[in-house]
């Protein structure tokens, strides 16, 4: 399949032409709300830490949304940690890291993941080994970043070029040293998401606005409908029919929208959103003075508050698996009182 890239053509061009379409794009129908759905009861159970380690300092911002989890842990006594490490976990043990100083920012179901240093060296573990990911010509000086991969190894990312332009770039997982630049987007970290069936999430400059666009590397990238093309908006993550972002639904407030087969629905909500299934299931975390302090689940018209484990204050959601596990952290709002944290519904 990705000898029909040819360097991610259609995604430039899609790009290219986004300032003129912008000004015509149609704005599609408006999703009614959902009913309310049966809430679950949810218990926490923690992950381990990094295993030898006196501290537990955890916590969890990613999923293949089913057996793996991935996040980042440290090192170092329980008050001084030293070293934050990218990990992977599957079946409540850690089965992965990425060396010291690292980030972890997404894995897939083969327990493939992709991350960086604190150099932004983009990392893949794949197979059990650690190796840098290629970075494109004219990406010798700046930041290249993956954020996200899919069952297939189709990796997305972005890179800061030597001539100061930010551009989309793709890998695959079986040949990580020859990426595919996919054109100027004017915007770091422009592609956030990417499902298994190769749909994109991700937000590109379009003039003076931020456009929430979606599509794949070989069709392009096109603007997400239904939104006032005269506001910014963004899309931060994809699964199944579903995208998860932000805009303006004409004759509402700029707030969160869910996406569903390319029709928005707002989400009433005050909380930061982080994640989707497949099944339309959001979490993310309210905010109290600035703090993280309750991780919330929306299903549809349902909205359940996390409890954290025992013996912590507060609770973050970072992401949700297709059957309907919740991950983040509890935590005290201190920095090392921080504990990897996955929900189940009872």
């Amino acid at each position: 399949m990705f000898s029909s890239w040819q360097g991610g053509a259609g995604v430039i061009r899609a790009i290219a032409v986004m300032t003129a379409v912008t000004g015509v794009l149609a704005v599609g129908g408006v999703a009614t709300a959902d009913v309310a759905r049966e809430a679950c009861t949810y218990r926490p159970t923690r992950l381990p830490g990094m295993p030898g380690e006196a501290n537990d300092f955890a916590y969890v911002t990613s999923t293949d949304g089913a057996d793996h989890f991935a996040g980042m842990g440290y090192r170092g006594p329980a008050e001084e940690v030293t070293s934050h490490v990218g990990v992977v976990w599957k079946d409540g043990r850690v089965v992965g890291e990425f060396g010291g100083l690292s980030t972890v920012s997404d894995v897939n179901r083969f327990g493939t993941a992709i991350g960086g240093t604190e150099a932004v060296e983009p990392l893949l573990l794949h197979g059990g080994r650690l190796s840098r990911l290629g970075r494109p010509p004219g990406n010798t000086r700046y930041f290249a970043q993956a954020s996200a991969i899919n069952d297939a190894g189709l990796i997305i990312g972005g890179a800061k070029f030597d001539d100061g332009t930010e551009h989309a770039v793709a890998w695959s997982a079986d040949d990580p040293r020859n990426p595919w630049d996919l054109g100027v987007t004017g915007r770091a970290w422009a592609l956030k998401d990417i499902s298994d069936s190769g749909q994109i999430a991700g937000t590109v400059q379009a003039g003076t606005r931020t456009r929430a666009v979606t599509g794949t590397v070989e069709a392009g990238l096109t603007p997400l409908g239904g939104v006032d093309p005269n506001a910014d908006s963004s899309a931060t993550d994809v699964a199944g029919s579903f995208v998860l972002g932000k805009g303006t639904i004409p004759g509402r407030a700029a707030g969160w929208v869910l996406w569903r087969d390319g029709v928005p629905s707002p989400l009433s909500t005050t909380a930061t959103l982080q994640d989707v299934n497949g099944s339309g299931v959001v979490v993310g975390h309210e905010t109290t003075g600035g703090v993280p302090t309750s991780a919330i689940v929306l299903n549809g018209a349902t909205r359940t508050v996390l409890p954290p484990l025992p013996g912590y204050r507060h609770a973050d959601a970072f992401v949700v698996t297709e059957d309907g596990r919740v991950a983040g952290r509890s935590h005290d709002g201190q920095y090392f009182r921080s504990a990897a944290t996955v929900w189940t519904c009872l």
